[in-house]
């Protein structure tokens, strides 16, 4: 088997050829295209790979959030309006929704997390000064579900892929 990666209008696309014995002893190198997103890769120590399928999630609703668990959880992919987010943290993505709300009052309006209209940065607080608001830092869970809650009130359109303990998870914040 021969194995090529090549980068496919924005898609990462491993092309596969699986061989074919002819009755006259040719062997045909047949061509099979696999989309890399909706699988991870696992390097075995003598070389061979499997192709675990991610596990596709789509939340339609914020309180779906809490079937999942993404305590220690990592972020591999956001895509915040049709942009690629490249700083992959919780907290990051949350402070970019809230940079492109932009509106401190709007903000506390729809928020679950605590926050304060003055600059706090003791108890686990932190300050977005053009914002004029004081965050309380939260887990992951809590974190997720107030990205996804001001995402919908704010209109912005969210994509995210999460690795979680056991295996990948792709989703939607659908507005």
């Amino acid at each position: 088997m021969i194995c090529v990666i090549n980068l496919l209008s924005k898609l990462l696309i491993m092309e596969i050829y699986k061989h074919i014995t002819q009755d006259n002893g040719d062997i045909l190198l047949e061509k099979i295209n696999i989309n890399l997103e909706d699988y991870e890769i696992i390097t075995f120590n003598n070389g061979n790979k499997i192709l675990r399928n991610i596990n596709y999630i789509q939340i339609d609703r914020i309180d779906e959030i809490n079937n999942y668990n993404f305590t220690n959880s990592t972020i591999i992919r956001c895509n915040i309006n049709d942009i690629e987010f490249i700083k992959l943290k919780y907290k990051s993505i949350l402070n970019r929704i809230y940079e492109i709300i932009n509106d401190g009052s709007n903000i506390i309006k729809n928020t679950i997390l605590n926050i304060k209209t003055l600059e706090k940065k003791d108890d686990g607080f932190y300050y977005l000064k053009d914002l004029g608001i004081s965050v309380q830092g939260v887990n992951s869970n809590k974190c997720l579900k107030e990205i996804f809650i001001q995402a919908k009130q704010g209109k912005i359109k969210l994509r995210m892929t999460v690795y979680p303990l056991n295996g990948y998870w792709r989703f939607n914040a659908i507005n």
